[in-house]
């Protein structure tokens, strides 16, 4: 097999529900689905032959553009994934869910490619729980992949940095904690009905 034949590889993946729910989610889509053809021409296929595929949509106008339309594919099959486990459509979130999927699937190398997206995504948006989850993907891909010298290269790394985001994921906690006993001093301030009360709020303040 190519290494080349991810689409293939994916679809070969897919047990009969993925399948089934992959085309009801594409029913919910308006307009012309000839990725769904596609799909169909790939798992009939027991060896991936790509120029039996092409020949077989000759007259279709998506040969034109036969890798635009198996990419499209690729993603849209992600897309159901990640919808029909988890039901969420936030970005980070799906891109999370679509690696545990592929490794699921021990499709490795895809999870691999995918999580490299999934940490830059967790690292823009300062995710730090997000980032310690998919480290710990990262170290299920590490023991997956049995290679004994890169695993011991990476995983102290793993590990320092698992400390740093676990670190930095309590200092945020701990100041959203803050900000919201600070909101509520505020709130109590503006209620105050005496001096003692104030009081009572000025030494909250005083000592958090």
């Amino acid at each position: 097999m190519r290494r080349t034949d991810g689409l293939f590889q994916l679809i070969k993946a897919l047990n009969r529900t993925d399948k089934r729910n992959f085309k009801l989610l594409t029913q919910l889509t308006s307009g012309t689905k000839n990725y769904i053809r596609l799909f169909d021409a790939i798992d009939r296929q027991d060896l991936y032959d790509e120029k039996k595929i092409i020949r077989q949509f000759k007259s279709d106008a998506m040969v034109k553009q036969f890798s635009v339309t198996k990419n499209y594919l690729y993603h849209n099959i992600l897309k159901s994934l990640s919808y029909f486990e988890k039901g969420t459509f936030a970005e980070l979130s799906t891109v999370i869910v679509q690696v545990q999927s592929l490794l699921d699937k021990n499709l490795l190398p895809h999870a691999k490619k995918l999580l490299k997206k999934a940490k830059v995504l967790a690292s823009q948006q300062e995710s730090f729980q997000q980032m310690v989850e998919l480290l710990e993907m990262e170290r299920q891909l590490l023991l997956e992949e049995q290679s004994f010298k890169h695993y011991k290269e990476r995983i102290e790394e793993i590990h320092a940095e698992e400390r740093l985001f676990r670190e930095k994921a309590q200092n945020l906690l701990a100041y959203r904690h803050l900000m919201d006993r600070m909101n509520g001093i505020i709130t109590a301030s503006r209620q105050a009905r005496n001096g003692d009360d104030l009081e009572e709020i000025y030494n909250l303040v005083a000592d958090p």
